[in-house]
């Protein structure tokens, strides 16, 4: 029955969401007619678009995001968009009041209160995600861009100098620091990576990016020549490298989308 009356909140919940514009258009995890390939086409686009520009990519890493979605917080963004109130009500009696135990061997240790996250496989923990995580401070400007599916969030930013390209990228990384460290949310900077993505060429831009420090939470992010992010290959040199994830199911209209894109000249 639990599973049944989850399935029954989360479709009204959604309906409500899209109607009233809730969920950022930034947003793409668990939407009607949106897929991981939404945020890859719009990197993508970002990156030949500007064919003679450096892009510095962010790819983040959030620890165990749906499970650490902070309770109080949850409440406190859907009072605040105006959420019906005997759903906040529902929410509340879901959410509170839950305890674990563990087990090892014969001992059991004392009951613990839960504070943070739904409770394990709800299918609700998803959205509930992207409802808490609505006020990101996500980029949107013609140079800087961020983009979440549920919790796989890239920042990109493009500039023909790159060392105005790493600082446009730090600027967002740094006011994503204030959002993660305001709705204790704990990103991972040391499983996070960053990638420069410039044409062959373009040895001097490589070369700034390799000395330069982005950072997150006062720890440097990794520097890769290739990032793999939502079952798509990113190369530093632009090279075709965009791979079918093997356990992915986009469809054949898509997978020509990205082809084009990545084989087209300027």
């Amino acid at each position: 029955m639990g599973k049944i009356f989850e399935k029954i909140l989360i479709n009204r919940l959604k309906t409500f969401l899209e109607t009233n514009n809730i969920i950022p258009q930034q947003q793409f995890g668990f939407r009607s007619q949106r897929s991981t390939m939404n945020p890859i086409l719009e990197l993508q686009t970002s990156r030949f678009t500007n064919l003679k520009e450096c892009t510095i990519a962010v790819f983040l890493d959030i620890e165990r995001a749906f499970d650490k979605v902070w309770h109080d917080g949850l409440i406190y963004k859907f009072i605040k968009r105006q959420i019906n109130p005997k759903f906040i009500m529902l929410l509340d009696s879901f959410l509170y009041n839950r305890s674990c135990r563990v087990k090892i061997h014969n001992t059991l240790s004392q009951p613990v209160n839960i504070r943070t996250g739904g409770p394990q496989g709800s299918v609700l923990s998803p959205i509930l995600y992207s409802v808490y995580s609505s006020d990101f401070p996500f980029a949107d400007a013609p140079r800087t861009k961020t983009r979440m599916f549920a919790d796989d969030t890239a920042i990109w930013a493009s500039h023909r100098n790159p060392d105005r390209a790493i600082l446009l990228t730090q600027e967002a990384l740094r006011r994503a620091e204030k959002w993660t460290n305001d709705w204790r949310v704990k990103p991972f900077p040391l499983k996070s990576q960053s990638i420069c993505m410039s044409y062959p060429r373009a040895f001097t831009k490589e070369r700034k990016f390799r000395e330069s420090r982005l950072t997150l939470d006062a720890e440097q992010i990794p520097k890769q020549n290739t990032v793999r992010s939502l079952g798509i290959t990113f190369s530093h040199n632009c090279k075709p490298a965009l791979k079918r994830s093997e356990t992915a199911s986009t469809s054949s209209t898509t997978s020509v989308a990205v082809s084009a894109a990545v084989t087209s000249k300027p």
